[in-house]
């Protein structure tokens, strides 16, 4: 039989691989694409978010970001990883429209000539992925799809690096190209969305993995994660439908403080007071609900509620279950130490020093969103 020393060993291997797992996990920044098709081209307006662009510049060696010409620089960066394939084809763009100056929304107009006549046209993207947050750690860049004119009500549509876009011509006029028939509803493309944001999302990540801390039973860590995404969910609705503006000069460091001070409050020793547990997720919930809108929210917001109301929920049940695939299996690694090891280590020694590690990373991250200010 194995020894308490090495379940504990066993353990410690486990709670480093979910760290481990966080850690790699690659940023993403969130943008939105409106796609529409005329007799003689497929016509891109892409509405970059900020983040997306300050991370392009720097690593592009953009440094004066309100340059006109530095913003055209992006523009036909857009325009060589934005890629569009007609019927197999692949089509060549060009930068039509670049916006001046540094202010929201950052509009880039890509024109790619289009051949006669058109089937199928397919949209893939691998914008930031060249870039590494850390060593072997890429950034990514996803946008949501919408196209004009469009059957109402339009429904749009996510755009990654691993899932390309496929909008079917056959049959219907010209400007009136719609995504080919997939085994993805709107729904379901929305949950994988979420998923993948939850899964990419380090900061996120570490402070659900706080909220595992701050609980002793099963029942408490669904409840207090439940009301995190509960809670993000419903500031992202509120941006979507523009009641709630965005500001990433505040929204990060305080995302980064919500993973501090949730680590210290393990720290403390107040893991069995259920209600603060519950309050403390609900309020930083909604400041993560902020971070996660971005462009989503941007290009969400002009979308009917018929339409918008499905990719919102579809999005807020992905984060949930990405969210429940990493905090589960930890949870119950952890179970298996309080069952095997002394109470000095899996009830004292364990979480502090989980908390204290994620305290740690949140402070750093604090520090890198305050520079970025």
């Amino acid at each position: 039989m194995c020894t308490a020393r090495a379940r504990i060993i066993l353990f410690l291997a486990a709670l480093l691989a979910t760290f481990g797992g966080a850690c790699r996990a690659h940023p993403v920044t969130q943008s939105a694409l409106r796609v529409h098709v005329d007799p003689g081209s497929v016509r891109l307006h892409a509405t970059i978010s900020t983040e997306e662009f300050l991370v392009g510049a720097f690593h592009l060696g953009v440094a004066q970001a309100d340059d006109p010409e530095r913003l055209a620089a992006y523009g036909r960066y857009l325009a060589r990883h934005l890629t569009v394939q007609a019927d197999g084809a692949l089509l060549h763009g060009h930068v039509m429209a670049a916006p001046a100056a540094l202010r929201a929304p950052l509009v880039f107009q890509i024109d790619y000539p289009l051949p006669q006549p058109l089937q199928r046209l397919r949209l893939s993207q691998d914008v930031l992925r060249e870039f590494d947050y850390t060593p072997g750690n890429p950034w990514e860049a996803s946008y949501v799809v919408d196209w004009t004119p469009a059957p109402s009500p339009a429904s749009p549509h996510p755009l990654t690096a691993t899932a390309p876009l496929l909008l079917d011509c056959t049959g219907h006029p010209l400007a009136l190209c719609i995504p080919a028939p997939t085994s993805d509803g709107l729904f379901l493309a929305f949950v994988k969305e979420g998923l993948h944001h939850i899964l990419s999302g380090y900061d996120h990540l570490l402070f659900v993995l706080a909220l595992l801390f701050s609980v002793r039973r099963l029942g408490g860590l669904v409840a207090v994660v439940t009301v995190f995404t509960l809670a993000h969910t419903l500031t992202l609705g509120l941006a979507s439908a523009g009641y709630v503006p965005g500001a990433p000069s505040v929204v990060e460091p305080l995302i980064a403080a919500s993973i501090v001070v949730m680590a210290l409050h393990n720290l403390r020793g107040e893991r069995q007071r259920i209600g603060a547990n519950l309050a403390i997720a609900f309020g930083f919930g909604l400041f993560h609900g902020l971070g996660f809108a971005g462009g989503l929210a941007e290009a969400m917001s002009a979308h009917a509620a018929a339409a918008l109301l499905p990719a919102l929920a579809g999005f807020g049940i992905g984060v949930e279950l990405g969210h429940q695939l990493v905090v589960l299996p930890t949870f119950a690694a952890w179970a298996l130490c309080r069952r095997y090891a002394t109470p000095t280590v899996s009830e004292r020694w364990v979480p502090r020093t989980g908390s204290a590690l994620i305290g740690v990373a949140g402070m750093a991250y604090f520090l890198m969103a305050m520079s970025a200010r």
